[in-house]
């Protein structure tokens, strides 16, 4: 950028997954001290959670998103149509994330959503569906009421960590063979099971998310063999 003479008067257009958008945003975070980005995400994931709230963020050899900044975008434009494009795996894995959203914060969508995900999955047009639609629409409202309220991660803002505190540590221990919505419905599965343990939820809780995760065809355990000691 600093090559072709790109100045202050810049913008960057993350236009792809969460980590295009991700690495982009850092870019026009740290150029010039900060120009726009403009988020277009194009996985499921990124339209539900990666290019809502500002985080930015770039992966090390110890673990993710360790060097990064807080940028928020100038827009984020989604186009529920480019999810036709997608391999189903992908679909499954930006499930995983709107799953959190309605564990966290809403018990009525997590239901909406568990009771849809056959209609959400189906190949003929499920992820660019009207139902696809008004549950991305959802998602994208429930993270950014969190963030808006929280825009720094000070207290409210950690609870759209559920899943990932052991599940980056499985992503990495993977060697990032896992997509990251699979990692996140491993940590969801076990989460919910020590919360449950600890007595901070609700008994049932863990196992209607690992019945949601299962229906939506994402692992709820450690893949075997799997060093657990790592994990830890």
């Amino acid at each position: 950028m600093l090559a072709k003479g790109y100045g202050r008067d810049s913008a960057v257009i993350a236009l792809g997954g969460g980590v295009v958008g991700d690495l982009a945003g850092f870019v026009a975070a740290t150029f010039m001290r900060g120009i726009p980005v403009v988020q277009v995400p194009t996985s499921l994931m990124a339209m539900v959670d990666a290019s809502i709230g500002g985080k930015t963020g770039v992966d090390t050899y110890l673990g993710k998103n360790l060097v990064g900044v807080f940028h928020f975008p100038a827009a984020v434009i989604v186009d529920p149509q480019v999810l036709a494009t997608l391999p189903l795996r992908q679909v499954r894995a930006g499930i995983a994330e709107i799953v959190k959203h309605g564990v966290i914060a809403d018990e009525a969508y997590f239901l909406e959503v568990a009771s849809s995900l056959r209609e959400l999955l189906d190949y003929k047009g499920g992820p660019t569906s009207d139902r696809m639609l008004a549950v991305i629409v959802k998602s994208i409202e429930i993270k950014a009421d969190i963030v808006s309220r929280d825009e720094r991660e000070d207290g409210l803002r950690k609870t759209l960590n559920f899943g990932h505190t052991i599940g980056h540590a499985v992503e990495l221990v993977s060697g990032y063979s896992l997509l990251h919505g699979e990692a996140v419905a491993i940590g969801m599965a076990l989460e919910g099971r020590l919360a449950e343990s600890i007595g901070v939820a609700q008994t049932g809780t863990a196992e209607a998310i690992t019945k949601s995760l299962q229906a939506a065809g994402l692992p709820t355990d450690l893949p075997q063999p799997f060093e657990r000691d790592a994990v830890l």
